[in-house]
């Protein structure tokens, strides 16, 4: 949800700057997670200024380019080459110079640098509207009035507003902070706790008068559905564009403004948080409201002009014939006001839910109304909402009210009353909180104090507050306003050392995560739902094995994920588009995947890398890359921080890996490990290359839960190394090496590496050198030279006689 700083200080004055403010919502529980510079004009058109072209020749080294002296204030006129074929001596024109990064409308910014056009040096860029955002047009530059003074900024001739956007992440529980008026209630009840100050208001609309009479009936047949419904009429509505002021309050949050009528019902319901539909009245059959569901399959088609099968459970705004509009959810086409519009019924009305939370899901909708009724709507706003659409009607269309307020309100909602006990509540807070500070805030969030014995306290919750409940909610709103980080560390910690006999798999989770965490990886909490084209066309997984959603609220995301790798490709394009491509990723979650009629799921831990190895230094090497090598020994100290030990590997084709390998431990598939198919990145948009690796978290799991950790002396005695370099076929795979060198000696040799891998045609054809080195230790005695070089001669002839080794 996007709430533009500037618009929230219509209802609160406050001289706090936004990432003051952002900070404080997300205290409160209101989580900004961006906050964004807003401009209306992209770079505010900054360094642009205002030049006098006093000389114009052609290029001598191309018909279509001039040579422009170009006076910008300063010192010396700058030389400019200029293709556009309306540049001519004596105008004045906007100019970016040197080291200026221009916005155009299309495309991604640059910076002005000098450049050697054809042979001629030039030092700025004379510009069109298109490339610094001032216009549409890209026919030749832009020619300024001839009264705009030469090195002035142009930002003194044309207005660039500025604001702030933060983007909150509302959780479902909060439908009280839907609005900007919600936000600001919750940052005047912080301000007035803390600093005895802030005040959140909405507009006056003490000017409103309502007419005579009733020219629509309303009539709720589904009084469960729909708690309120109210409706007004008004006439002499003349549809046109919105003033600018209303169309930069709805462009700040990425609304698109249509026209007047359209935008005032979407500035009320972002102002206050109460959804509006206006219906053309002339097309309200009957002039009757009717508040019902229709049957089973009846078809309506709505403002996109899609034409949806209702289901007998959809509430539908109707007339005195048809439907008009699925409510809560979506207009209709039919009723729907276009620009011949002269009559309007306007509705502010209150529905259950949960009915629309299923309509819109049943669907696939998700508007910015039934976002709203899905969490829940304030019912005592829709009043406010009303009267103030009908005065900025008046005001901005020309409208008259011509009928009074019709209010069908069938089974008035009673607000929460609770009891809490205050020291119960400051058990559970952590601190001991005030009685008078607790009261204060209850107050300051518009809760009503109905009695006050000790520390007995009843409430009365306001409308708006619909998830607040139990005493729990009361102390969890004293809390989020009193502050969690005014919340103090214990001094002390008590724990208890306990002997579990039974696995802990909780432990084991824990103790991967803080492996890999320390080996440089972030954790990944992904949705276990993804989009079904992942899985279908990009991933290419048989259908048989997929498990579909039935009902979803997002069309787009319908499967649960067969297979982590997914979600990490997710994660990554994510992040690479944020400008972070350096990452290195796990998840500890589930796959999902279908066996004949039998739904399976299985834990597994997923390992990602891509980018370069080190962070950006003088004294690191900044082109290394992350490598196949690096996601192995990633998943080796898995492995061995698991007790997993005795790891074999084997190359194997994958679907989803250029090159992969398998891997095997104590008779049991582990996992995969490799990199990435290039044609499975292209599909998600990635262009650097990934590697992963899909290890099977409850196969090592349950694996560990059988075996004893066994112990042992430290050796007294020394070990000692040789090293080995072979010339041997492309082919043979280094496992084939130290399977050989284990097998040949079980009781000195305690460790094969390689150390170097060297290719070059001189070795000979579809040859390539390995240089190895063993390590050798005998636990009972110090070894002699002896003892060495009798395995070293066991290992050569083996080497030579098994894989046909040259050694060199």
């Amino acid at each position: 949800m996007k709430i533009s700083f500037n618009w929230l200080k219509d209802y609160i004055q406050t001289n706090k700057a936004a990432e003051e403010v952002g900070d404080i919502l997300t205290s409160t529980g209101l989580e900004v997670e961006h906050l964004d510079k807003y401009e209306s004009i992209k770079g505010g058109l900054n360094g642009l200024v205002v030049g006098l072209v006093k000389a114009c020749e052609p290029h001598s080294n191309a018909d279509s380019l001039n040579i422009c002296k170009v006076d910008v204030g300063g010192d010396e006129d700058l030389n400019i080459v200029c293709g556009a074929p309306n540049v001519a001596e004596g105008q004045k024109v906007v100019v970016a110079t040197v080291n200026t990064t221009i916005h155009p409308l299309k495309g991604a910014p640059f910076t002005i640098k000098k450049a050697k056009i054809r042979g001629e040096e030039s030092f700025g860029m004379i510009c069109a509207e298109d490339e610094i955002g001032l216009g549409e047009s890209h026919d030749g530059i832009m020619v300024l009035d001839y009264t705009y003074e030469v090195g002035q900024p142009i930002t003194k001739y044309f207005e660039v507003k500025e604001d702030y956007v933060f983007e909150i992440g509302l959780t479902p529980n909060r439908s009280d902070g839907i609005s900007h008026y919600g936000v600001a209630r919750d940052l005047a009840a912080y301000l007035q706790t803390h600093e005895t100050q802030g005040n959140a208001q909405l507009p006056s609309i003490d000017n409103f008068k309502e007419g005579s009479g009733s020219k629509v009936s309303i009539n709720i047949e589904d009084k469960e559905a729909c708690v309120r419904y109210m409706g007004i009429s008004l006439t002499n509505v003349k549809v046109g564009n919105s003033p600018q002021w209303l169309k930069d309050k709805l462009e700040t949050i990425g609304l698109r403004p249509i026209n007047n009528i359209v935008d005032i019902t979407n500035f009320v319901q972002h102002e206050c948080g109460q959804p509006l539909h206006a219906f053309d009245e002339d097309k309200i059959a009957g002039n009757k409201v009717i508040v019902k569901c229709l049957a089973e399959g009846t078809a309506f088609t709505t403002l996109d002009d899609i034409e949806r099968e209702l289901n007998e459970k959809d509430l539908m705004i109707c007339n005195g014939q048809e439907g008009m509009c699925i409510a809560g959810v979506f207009g209709g086409a039919k009723s729907g006001v276009t620009n011949q519009t002269t009559n309007i019924f306007l509705e502010s009305a209150t529905f259950n839910a949960t009915s629309i939370r299923k309509t819109a899901s049943r669907h696939g909708l998700s508007t910015d109304a039934s976002y709203r009724y899905e969490r829940g709507a304030d019912v005592n706003m829709a009043p406010y909402a009303l009267k103030r659409a009908a005065l900025l009607f008046e005001e901005l269309a020309g409208a008259k009210v011509s009928s009074a307020i019709e209010d069908v309100y069938p089974n008035k909602v009673l607000a929460n009353e609770i009891e809490v006990d205050l020291n119960r509540i400051n058990r559970l807070i952590g601190v001991d909180v005030a009685k008078e500070k607790s009261l204060a805030i209850l107050k300051n969030l518009g809760f009503e104090i109905l009695s006050d014995a000790d520390a007995i306290v009843k409430v009365k919750v306001p409308s708006y507050r619909v998830e607040v409940t139990r005493e729990a909610d009361v102390a969890e709103e004293i809390l989020r306003i009193y502050g969690f980080n005014n919340v103090p560390e214990l001094g002390k910690l008590n724990a208890s050392i306990n002997n579990y006999e039974n696995f802990d798999k909780d432990i084991l989770r824990e103790k991967t995560a803080d492996l890999l965490c320390g080996l440089g990886f972030n954790e990944n909490i992904s949705n276990p739902i993804t989009k079904n084209n992942y899985v279908n066309e990009v991933l290419k997984i048989d259908e048989a094995l997929q498990i579909r959603l039935q009902h979803t609220a997002n069309s787009e995301l319908d499967t649960l994920r067969p297979t982590l790798l997914v979600s990490a490709l997710e994660n990554v394009l994510h992040n690479i588009n944020h400008f972070n491509k350096n990452l290195r990723f796990f998840e500890i979650g589930k796959r999902y995947w279908k066996n004949g009629d039998e739904h399976l799921e299985a834990e597994m831990l997923s390992l990602t890398i891509t980018g370069n190895k080190n962070i950006e230094s003088w004294n690191a090497d900044n082109k290394a890359k992350e490598d196949f090598y690096g996601i192995k020994a990633a998943a080796n100290q898995v492995l061995r921080r698991l007790g997993i030990d005795k790891v074999k590997y084997k190359a194997i084709e994958h679907p989803h890996y250029n090159y992969a390998l398998q891997l095997m431990a104590m008779g049991k598939d582990v996992g995969i490990i490799g990199e990435v198919n290039k044609n499975l990145l292209k599909s998600f948009g990635i262009k650097q290359t990934i590697y992963a690796a899909e290890l099977q978290f409850e196969v090592m799991m349950n694996a560990i839960a059988k075996s004893k950790t066994k112990f042992k002396a430290i050796p007294k005695f020394p070990g000692s190394r040789r090293d080995l370099a072979l010339v041997i076929d492309r082919k043979v795979n280094y496992s084939e090496l130290e399977k050989i060198a284990k097998q040949t000696d079980q009781k000195l040799l305690k460790a094969v590496n390689i150390f170097d891998v060297y290719e070059d045609d001189k070795l000979g054809d579809n040859k390539k050198s390995y240089a190895l080195s063993f390590d050798f230790q005998n636990e009972q005695k110090t070894l002699t030279d002896e003892d060495i070089d009798a395995v070293m001669q066991k290992l050569m002839s083996a080497y030579k006689k098994q894989v046909g080794a040259e050694i060199r």
